[in-house]
């Protein structure tokens, strides 16, 4: 199911979120998650944007160039980061330019 993607400056996009907790409920907020960065078209989609106030993360940086891997992060963490820095041009769902 497509959901709706709020705008900024909607404040649940500021708000901490809960941690996620596995059920058929998230998986299947995932699934719709995924069809609704698709259909955007986007490339990566954190669950805040559609409203659900909980750490999940959807991505797939390769099915616009035919290669899709979709990626689902739950709880997802920072836990290292390269030196290396890489600059390009900047999207966001929720932020949509004019």
């Amino acid at each position: 199911m497509i959901l709706p993607i709020l705008r900024w400056p909607d404040a649940r996009l500021s708000t901490r979120c809960e941690e996620a907790i596995l059920s058929d409920d998230l998986r299947v907020l995932a699934a719709d998650m995924l069809e609704t960065m698709y259909a955007a078209p986007g490339r990566g989609l954190a669950a805040p944007q559609v409203g659900r106030l909980v750490r999940l993360f959807v991505m797939d940086i390769g099915w616009k160039e035919g290669r899709p891997e979709p990626v689902v992060m739950v709880n997802p963490e920072i836990i290292w980061h390269s030196d290396v820095r890489v600059t390009g041009p900047e999207g966001c769902l929720s932020i949509p330019w004019p």
